[in-house]
């Protein structure tokens, strides 16, 4: 649970700093803090790093680097620690807080944003990746449950097309050598209520105490 809640906090604190919400960015890192801690997770989210992120609140890009190479070490230290489920879990439920966010916004929109629903639509390509990654780290089975919250939000993209053209490769003017293609995407209102629902579901079960 504490894995699965530093997972949704990581994200929940990354959309935060995007929108320099700054307040909410520094509950999220004290959230974020008590969790590591719990998890004994001190050596790589240390004071250290809380200060540095508490001095760059006011600064986004540092403040989202900071953030992305402390979940990186995180990674890093579980991996050399043989906790590597954990990392996995860390993972899964902070992609499942983004696409959590992402469905979120598209429906308290009175007009949906292309350039989101292509968003939420790609999270289909990426599902196959993570799903191949914690395949790789469930070695004892602990993490079985994640594998079926995936295959639940797979079956809710089940309609949803991509499809990605052959590249064109052809040579401008200047000589540059250009290489072009085109990827058609496809996804209802319809798809959007099933994502919006399944991701919601999986993520309360995530989050409650």
């Amino acid at each position: 649970q504490r894995a699965l809640n530093l997972g949704v906090y990581g994200a929940d604190l990354s959309y935060a700093s995007i929108f320099n919400q700054n307040q909410e960015s520094i509950l999220y890192l004290s959230c974020t803090k008590k969790l590591a801690d719990k998890l004994g997770l001190s050596k790589a989210f240390n004071d250290e790093v809380i200060e540095r992120m508490e001095m760059n609140v006011d600064n986004r890009d540092s403040l989202l680097t900071i953030i992305s190479d402390t979940y990186y070490n995180l990674d890093s230290y579980l991996k050399e620690n043989d906790r590597d489920h954990i990392s996995a879990m860390i993972i899964a439920a902070g992609w499942i807080e983004g696409l959590y966010l992402g469905t979120q916004i598209a429906n308290s929109s009175e007009e949906v944003s292309p350039k989101l629903m292509k968003r939420i639509a790609e999270q289909k390509i990426s599902l196959k990746n993570l799903e191949a990654l914690v395949i790789s780290y469930n070695r004892s089975g602990s993490l079985d449950f994640i594998l079926d919250d995936l295959k639940k939000i797979s079956e809710a993209y089940s309609d949803v097309s991509i499809n990605e053209s052959k590249n064109t490769v052809s040579e401008a003017e200047d000589g540059v050598t250009q290489i072009g293609g085109k990827t058609e995407i496809e996804i209802s209102a319809q798809d959007l209520e099933r994502l919006t629902k399944t991701v919601s579901e999986i993520r309360q079960g995530y989050v409650k105490v």
